[in-house]
């Protein structure tokens, strides 16, 4: 990547003109699939991390169709009580979101 700003986010489209590969390959490669070679896997992986490409978690939420994401609605949230029911939550939470 050249000329660009070091401040731009790396995406997919960056990495497969940078690579002179379609998106489609670029996204089958990040995600292991079958049907990509190893050699091919292994450009766009180490583009990947030359680039510092970081996936977009909205993107891949929209596409799995799940976002992982729970809603807790309180009635007050200056109540201590509820702020440490939301702390509790979280800790139950984070740990099994991780092994995702």
């Amino acid at each position: 990547m050249t000329g660009g700003n070091k401040n731009d986010k790396v995406n997919m489209k960056t990495l497969a003109k940078e690579l002179n590969l379609s998106t489609a390959t670029i996204s089958k490669a990040l995600r292991d699939s079958y049907d990509i070679s190893p050699e091919t896997k292994l450009r766009v992986m180490e583009a990947a991390r030359r680039l510092n490409y970081v996936p977009n978690a909205y993107a891949s939420s929209l596409r799995k169709q799940s976002s992982n994401t729970i809603a807790i609605i309180i009635p007050e949230i200056a109540d201590s009580f509820f702020s440490q029911a939301i702390n509790g939550i979280e800790s139950i939470v984070a740990p099994k979101n991780t092994m995702r």
